[in-house]
């Protein structure tokens, strides 16, 4: 599934591959199956909904599931599967324009998707070997297991959308240079950029950054008999904290971030992302920033080392002042750092292609997604959170239907 990175070649003599292996004469030559009624169903499901089978499996890992809808659309999509009723239906005819996308999430995958069936070539690059993006990582309790990903991934590419994993786009591969030879660029490349706690200790042996264990291919976390400290919150933190406690940690503590705004105007001044405001861990809103991350004889984690802070203000900018006689200590064997993102990483984006930042220094992009350079769009810049994982979908699909008709010569501001 995919292929290597490498040189941009053409993509106007793409050849659509066959649907072997998809159902083949199952499919085409049973009556039974064109006049069951769940082969009808599953028709009417495929016409209204992209991926039904992972929507249905996002609703249900949601604090507010879908309930029997969702249970009955995953049953119904998986049967589809079995019986070989989910075969590639490429585009009848090709427009000859080509639209190349930058991100294999949920916004990149359901773009491409959508693209394609329109009859436009697409690309994907994806920086990962995997594709999927936070689909298979999981937000909260939601997540699409790796496998119902790829199997539906091997269908896009059956349907003539081109994959490539493991792109480094901005070093082997310019985006200028992809810029120049497709009709459009698609940028969704998510918040890659992250906060980043700047204290003495921060590589100490045990301590650990929630991103990367939420990326690993084993999602458990082994911490039995542990005291785990968890440095932030959202839906990332909610995932790490409940495989803390299957993974048999003695305790779990959070220490939430505090105050969005403050934080985000924190992240605005010239020396970067320190301090990071945490509640104090025990539900008050006395704002604590961290001091250092101390270590046994060993050299492996022992405590965090925190200070209470007053906020104030110089030259318009928040000023965080630590409160003499204040700093304590919380006892932890593991600590996991979830401050979040700031927003995706420009720097090469910016530097290659021109393209205008907004004050939180993320890709300025106007209501319909357009850049300041012309042909090339920016979509999902969304928090990763099952509801938006949902909503990534629908803007995919938003991106496409503009993009289509960029790319056809018309205008959507008619």
């Amino acid at each position: 599934m995919g292929k290597d990175a490498g040189c941009l070649q053409p993509l106007g003599g793409a050849t659509l591959r066959s649907p072997k292996g998809w159902g083949g004469a199952k499919h085409m030559g049973a009556d039974n199956h064109r006049t069951d009624e769940g082969h009808a169903a599953y028709l009417r499901l495929a016409a209204r909904e992209h991926f039904p089978e992972w929507t249905a499996r996002l609703r249900l890992g949601a604090p507010d599931p879908g309930g029997s809808d969702a249970e009955s659309s995953l049953a119904l999509m998986e049967r589809a599967f079995a019986e070989g009723w989910v075969i590639p239906r490429p585009p009848a005819t090709r427009s000859g324009r080509t639209v190349v996308v930058v991100g294999g999430g949920m916004v990149g995958l359901a773009a491409a998707a959508a693209l394609n069936q329109a009859g436009h070539y697409v690309r994907v690059y994806e920086s990962s070997s995997r594709l999927g993006g936070l689909l298979s990582v999981g937000a909260g309790l939601a997540r699409v297991e790796q496998w119902v990903v790829d199997r539906r991934v091997r269908l896009l590419e059956a349907e003539g959308v081109e994959i490539v994993t493991g792109a480094k786009i901005g070093e082997t591969l310019g985006f200028d240079e992809i810029r120049e030879v497709s009709d459009a660029l698609i940028l969704t490349v998510g918040k890659r950029r992250p906060r980043r706690l700047r204290v003495p200790g921060v590589d100490t042996e045990g301590v650990f950054e929630a991103d990367r264990l939420l990326r690993r291919r084993d999602h458990d976390l082994d911490a039995r008999g542990q005291r785990v400290l968890i440095l932030g919150d959202g839906e990332g933190a909610d995932t790490v904290r409940r495989r803390a406690e299957e993974g048999g940690a003695r305790a779990v503590s959070v220490f939430p971030l505090l105050g969005r705004g403050i934080q985000a105007a924190l992240d605005r001044r010239p020396e970067g992302a320190w301090p990071l405001l945490h509640s104090d861990g025990g539900g008050s809103p006395q704002p604590v920033v961290v001091v250092a991350i101390e270590a046994d004889d060993a050299g492996s984690v022992r405590s965090v080392r925190l200070v209470k802070v007053g906020l104030e203000e110089e030259r318009g900018w928040p000023v965080v002042v630590p409160q003499p006689g204040t700093a304590f200590s919380v006892e932890a064997e593991r600590v996991i750092l979830a401050p979040g993102f700031v927003g995706p990483d420009t720097r090469l984006i910016e530097r290659q292609l021109g393209v205008e930042l907004d004050v939180d220094g993320n890709i300025a992009a106007d209501r319909r997604f357009g850049t300041s350079v012309p042909g090339v769009f920016y979509a999902g810049h969304a928090n990763p959170g099952a509801s938006e994982l949902l909503w990534d979908l629908s803007q995919g699909l938003e991106v496409a239907a503009e993009v289509d008709v960029r790319v056809r010569g018309g205008s959507s501001e008619a």
